[in-house]
């Protein structure tokens, strides 16, 4: 199983339709249960594209791994950016003197 974080701006027709093509170009992948891709969560800032496959046992590592390095390159080659987690910036209170604030 892989999980591809990808901005809301991707294409998810074109993106899906590449992992597809990286699944099919591996032999190690059984064609049954047949693979799944789909989105499988949608958050504030990104959705979570899912890959899930089935190999032999003896494959699985090795699958995995290449898998990853694969669905990079298409990330890359597609300019797909990963998304980037919202940040909160907090300033700590001024201290309570008693007095109120000069304008």
């Amino acid at each position: 199983m892989i999980e591809v974080g990808a901005s809301y701006a991707a294409n998810i027709d074109d993106l899906t339709k590449r992992l597809r093509e990286v699944i099919a170009a591996d032999k190690r992948i059984q064609p049954d249960p047949k693979p799944i891709v789909g989105i499988s969560k949608l958050s504030e800032t990104a959705m979570t594209v899912l890959v899930e496959v089935w190999v032999g046992n003896a494959d699985l590592r090795t699958t995995q791994f290449d898998s990853n390095r694969r669905v990079k390159e298409v990330l890359a080659s597609m300019g797909v950016a990963a998304p980037m987690a919202p940040q909160r910036i907090a300033a700590p209170a001024p201290p309570d003197t008693g007095t109120p604030p000069k304008p």
